[in-house]
């Protein structure tokens, strides 16, 4: 059996599906001012080319790592990398993302919302604390300016990840992560859709709350409650995987065998916003997904459920 945890963003290498025009905000550019809240610094040179070196401002930083993000140029992202942001072995092992018809990225509204980061503002993105060695990123606090930028991109497809940490190196800025805020929403009623009991055990057995998750996932969630989700020995169904998630702490879990239905019999935990929270568990077959148990957990929920 095989277990695998997914991140709702996998840093900047989650981009998929851009549209549109790569460019400012669409402000027509007070002189001195970028229109993004930072200093414009730029020469004021025209090129036909796009300088894919580090820039002196956080924000030309980011534009020139989407610009050759769509290019797929590999050298020009890792350039653009910090020297110990993780998101460098993920370019390595993953490559660039791929793009259908797209030459250019628009960015819109984006301002620096943390000046001075401190490790925590980093760790609490998500995924940071699964992928961010905490030692290297203490020494880049202390040595390096960092900062927290969040971006919009005005495109049919959202980045996975809309806040970014860069942090400077031989005085330039480069990315040192992208992520996005694991934050609830402002209704959490909102995001919860009608509950569904898989009356018939097809594929849970068992859901048991304010559970231990162990020290890894405490670690990558360290204020969560957390869920422990049994699946049945016999399943009523030969899915090839089945995915357990949290609608509002982002946890993600899926689990497969060497066969259909070989993840029968095994467990995951799952953690859960302390003020609230909706379990959801997917069967996945052929690259199609169909809920089939979705429950609401509410703090004071600390029982068996099955």
């Amino acid at each position: 059996m095989e277990r695998r945890r997914y991140l709702a963003a996998a840093g900047a290498l989650g981009i998929a599906g851009l549209a549109g025009c790569f460019g400012d905000d669409g402000d027509d550019g007070d002189e001195g001012a970028s229109g993004d809240g930072v200093a414009d610094e730029s020469n004021g040179d025209d090129d036909d080319e796009p300088d894919a070196g580090p820039a002196a401002d956080p924000v030309e930083t980011i534009d020139a790592f989407l610009e050759a993000a769509v290019a797929e140029d590999v050298d020009a992202m890792d350039e653009l990398l910090h020297g110990s942001s993780p998101l460098r072995d993920l370019l390595a092992a993953q490559g660039p993302p791929e793009f259908e018809d797209v030459d250019d990225v628009e960015r819109g509204e984006t301002d620096v919302v943390v000046e001075d980061a401190s490790v925590e503002d980093v760790l609490e993105l998500e995924g940071a604390s699964l992928f961010v060695d905490r030692d290297a990123l203490e020494t880049v606090v202390a040595e390096e300016d960092v900062v927290v930028v969040e971006t919009e991109l005005e495109t049919s497809a959202a980045l996975e990840g809309d806040t970014w940490v860069l942090a400077t190196e031989d005085d330039e800025w480069r990315v040192f992560w992208v992520g996005g805020r694991a934050e609830p929403p402002d209704d959490p009623e909102g995001a919860f859709a009608e509950p569904i009991e898989d009356e018939a055990n097809d594929v849970v057995a068992d859901v048991e709350y304010d559970v231990d998750p162990g020290d890894d996932a405490d670690d990558e969630f360290p204020d969560a409650d957390f869920a422990r989700v049994t699946l049945t020995d016999s399943p009523g169904t030969d899915a090839d995987a089945v995915r357990i998630e949290s609608t509002i702490a982002g946890d993600e879990t899926e689990l497969t065998g060497d066969e259909p239905g070989g993840w029968a019999g095994s467990w995951a935990i799952v953690a859960l916003h302390p003020d609230g929270d909706q379990l959801v568990v997917t069967a996945l077959s052929d690259g199609t997904g169909e809920v089939v148990h979705r429950e609401r957990y509410e703090p004071s929920s600390s029982y068996s459920t099955r």
